[in-house]
C-alpha cells in the first residue's frame, strides 16, 4: 500500500509540474484516479487514525482529492457537462466519474 501510494504521488506532482499536452489521455486519468482515490479513501478515516496514517507519511486531503477526480472529466462547479469531450477521455474516466458519484450520492449521506 505504501508502495503504490508513493507512486501516485510521485506521478500525481509529475502530472501538475509537466502539464503537457503530449501526455497521453489513458496514463492522466489512471494517475488522476490512483491518486484521487487513495487520498479520498484516506481523508475518510477517523482523526485520531488519520493523524497516525499522517506520521506514517500518508496525506488525505478531501478537497485535492475530489479535484483530481473531477480533473479527469473537466468537470467544474456549476456546470452540467464536462468540459473534456468523450473521444478525448481515458479509459479510467468513467471510474473517477462513478468515485465522485458514490461519495456525492452515498458516503456523504452516511458521514
Amino acid at each position: 500500500m505504501r508502495t503504490a501510494y508513493g507512486i501516485y504521488r510521485t506521478l500525481q506532482l509529475y502530472l501538475e509540474t509537466a502539464n503537457d499536452s503530449t501526455l497521453d489521455e489513458h496514463f492522466k486519468s489512471g494517475v488522476q484516479l490512483g491518486s484521487g482515490l487513495s487520498s479520498l479513501m484516506l481523508s475518510l478515516l477517523p482523526g485520531k487514525v488519520m493523524k497516525v496514517a499522517e506520521l506514517l507519511g500518508y496525506a488525505g486531503d478531501r478537497e485535492s482529492a475530489l479535484q483530481t477526480l473531477m480533473a479527469a472529466g473537466g468537470w467544474t462547479p456549476g456546470k452540467a457537462k464536462p468540459a473534456v469531450s468523450a473521444e478525448a477521455d481515458g479509459v479510467r474516466r468513467a471510474i473517477c466519474d462513478m468515485g465522485l458519484l458514490t461519495f456525492h450520492l452515498v458516503i456523504s449521506f452516511l458521514m
